[in-house]
C-alpha cells in the first residue's frame, strides 16, 4: 500500500480563482461604479469560497493499493471510490493560465463505469504528476502483462519477454509520431465556420459595451443610432453603400484574426504518437493538455468534413472513447486537420485494426424521394401562406440551400461492412464517415412503412459504445437486404 497522498495546497488557489473568474465581470462592473457594498459582498463571498476549498483539500486522499487507486473525498458526506488500475480508460494531464502560475498540472483519470460517474481530478506539482501519471500507467502495463501471461506456456512467456525488452530498448526517435505544422493551423482556421464565431465575439463586444456604458449611466444604443442617421448617412447612397462593405470588411477580418488565433492557441505543437498500448495526444499554448489513452478502449474513428473542407479534401479525425471529448467544449480530435491519405497514415500507425477495406452500399435511386420530401413540403407551404402575406415568399430564397443539403445527403449516405469491421458515411452540409469494429455494435434495427417495404427500403439504426454511454448512427432508404448479412456478422461475433 502507498502512503496516501493528498492535491497540491495551490489546487485551493486555483479552484477560488475559477470562481473569481465567474464573477469577474459582476466584479468589473462593481469596480466601474465603484459601489463598496457589491466588492464587499464579492470578497466576502470569496474567503468564504477559499475556506471550504481549504476544507476540501483537506478531505481529499489517494493512494495505490494492491490493484486499485484509491481516492476518498467529501466535507459533508464522505466518498470512497476504487477503481481497478486495469479499468482506467483515460488519463488525461492539463494546464491552464492559473495552473501555470503555481506550476500545476490537472491529472484527470476516467474509468468505464459511467453509471457512477467514476472520475478522479487531481492536481499536484508538475514533476509529481508526471511521476504518478507513469504509475498509473505502467502499473496498468504490468497487471495486462501479468493477465496475459498466466494463460501462456513457458516458451511464449520467453518469447513474450524478450519482446518486451526490445521495446524498452527502444528509443523514443523510432516510434510513430505526426504533428501539425504551422501551414495546416492556418488552412485549418480559414477552412473552418469562422465567420459566425467570429461575428458571435465581435456582437458579444457590442453588448460588453453597452454594459460599460451602462455602468456610467450612458446610453450606447443611442449614441450608434444617432451617428448612422446622421445626415451624411441618411441623404447619401454611396456613403452609406461604402460604409456597409467597409463595415462587412472589418468584420470578416476581425473573425479571420479570431479565428486564426484561437487556432494557433489551442493546436499549438499538436502531437500524436504510440506509446507501448496507449496513444497519446499533446497540444496547447495557454492551456496545455496531455492524454494517454488506451487504444482497447477505442470505439470508433469518424472522419469529419464541413462544407468548405469539401472543396479542399479536407478533414479531421476524431476518435470515441470514454472520457475524452466528454467536457465542455472539448473535441475528442486524433488529428485536427489533413488530406485522407494522412490520416489513412496514422490509422495505419496506431489502429491498424479499425481500417476498412470493403464496397460501400449507397442508397438507391428509388429512395431519391424520401431525401427531398421535406423540401417539397415546405416549398409548398411557402408559397400557400404566400398568398394571405406576401412578403414569406423571400423564405423561398432558402429552398436552394436546403435542396443542396439534401442532394449532398442522399449522394454521401452509405454503408460499408465485412467480418470485422463497419464503416457508415452520412451527408449533407457536411460529411460524416464512422468506421467502427463489428464487435462494438450493441444493436440494429430497422425502420420501414407499406411505402418503403413496396421499394424493398429501410432506416437503419445503429446503436454502438461511443464516450458517452451509446450512440446511434441512423441511415435513411438503404435496401433492405444488408439487415440480414449485419445480423449473422452480429451473431458470429
Amino acid at each position: 500500500m502507498d502512503i496516501p497522498n493528498k492535491n497540491s495546497m495551490g489546487s485551493v488557489f486555483y479552484y477560488s480563482f475559477n470562481f473569481l473568474k465567474d464573477v469577474g465581470f459582476l466584479l468589473f462592473l462593481a469596480l466601474l461604479k465603484f459601489k463598496l457594498w457589491a466588492i464587499l459582498g464579492i470578497v466576502s463571498a470569496y474567503f468564504i469560497i477559499s475556506l471550504l476549498y481549504i476544507i476540501k483539500w483537506k478531505s481529499i486522499s489517494f493512494y495505490i493499493e494492491n490493484d486499485s487507486l484509491i481516492y476518498n473525498s467529501g466535507i459533508f458526506s464522505k466518498k470512497n471510490m476504487l477503481i481497478h488500475l486495469d479499468k482506467i480508460t483515460t488519463i488525461d494531464l492539463s494546464q491552464n493560465l492559473i495552473l501555470m502560475a503555481f506550476n500545476l498540472h490537472k491529472l484527470k483519470i476516467d474509468s468505464g463505469a459511467l453509471s457512477d460517474g467514476a472520475e478522479i481530478e487531481i492536481i499536484l506539482k508538475r514533476d509529481c504528476a508526471q511521476a504518478f501519471k507513469d504509475k498509473l500507467l505502467n502499473f496498468s502495463k504490468e497487471l495486462k502483462l501479468t493477465n496475459t501471461e498466466n494463460g501462456l506456456n513457458e516458451d511464449t512467456k520467453d518469447l513474450l519477454a524478450n519482446y518486451n525488452s526490445q521495446l524498452l530498448n527502444n528509443s523514443l526517435e523510432n516510434i510513430p509520431s505526426y504533428e501539425i505544422s504551422s501551414k495546416e493551423i492556418l488552412i485549418m482556421a480559414l477552412t473552418k465556420n469562422f465567420f459566425l464565431a467570429g461575428l458571435g465575439f465581435f456582437f458579444s463586444c457590442f453588448a460588453f459595451a453597452d454594459d460599460v456604458f451602462s455602468a456610467f449611466e450612458l446610453n450606447f444604443d443611442e449614441m450608434v443610432n444617432s451617428t448612422v442617421n446622421s445626415d451624411i448617412f441618411t441623404k447619401d447612397i454611396f456613403i452609406l453603400i461604402l460604409l456597409a462593405t467597409a463595415l462587412f470588411i472589418v468584420i470578416l477580418g476581425f473573425c479571420l484574426i479570431v479565428s486564426t488565433l484561437t487556432s494557433f492557441l489551442k493546436y499549438y505543437k499538436f502531437k500524436v504518437y504510440k506509446l507501448n498500448d496507449h496513444i497519446n495526444i499533446e497540444y496547447g499554448l495557454l492551456e496545455k493538455k496531455t492524454y494517454s489513452l488506451p487504444i482497447n478502449n477505442i470505439n470508433a474513428l469518424t472522419y469529419k468534413q464541413s462544407f468548405f473542407r469539401r472543396f479542399f479534401k479536407l478533414y479531421t479525425l476524431e476518435i470515441s472513447t470514454i472520457g475524452y471529448g466528454d467536457e465542455s467544449k472539448e473535441e475528442a480530435i486524433l488529428f485536427p486537420i489533413g488530406k485522407e491519405e494522412k490520416l489513412q497514415a496514422i490509422v495505419n500507425d496506431f489502429l491498424p485494426h479499425m481500417n476498412f477495406t470493403g464496397t460501400m452500399n449507397y442508397v438507391p435511386k428509388r429512395a431519391l424521394f424520401r431525401y427531398f420530401r421535406w423540401n417539397l413540403l415546405y416549398a409548398l407551404i411557402i408559397i400557400l401562406c404566400a398568398i394571405w402575406f406576401k412578403p414569406i415568399i423571400w423564405a423561398l430564397l432558402l429552398l436552394p440551400i436546403f435542396m443542396l443539403s439534401s442532394y449532398l445527403s442522399y449522394k454521401d449516405s452509405a454503408l460499408g461492412y465485412n467480418d470485422s469491421t463497419l464503416m457508415i458515411t452520412n451527408g449533407g452540409l457536411s460529411l460524416s464517415k464512422i468506421i467502427l469494429p463489428i464487435s462494438r455494435i450493441e444493436s440494429i434495427a430497422k425502420k420501414s412503412n407499406f411505402l418503403l417495404n413496396r421499394k424493398k427500403l429501410c432506416d437503419y439504426n445503429i446503436d454502438y459504445k461511443c464516450n458517452s454511454l451509446s450512440q446511434i448512427i441512423s441511415i435513411r432508404g438503404l435496401d433492405t437486404s444488408h439487415f440480414r448479412d449485419l445480423e449473422k456478422k452480429l451473431d458470429f461475433n
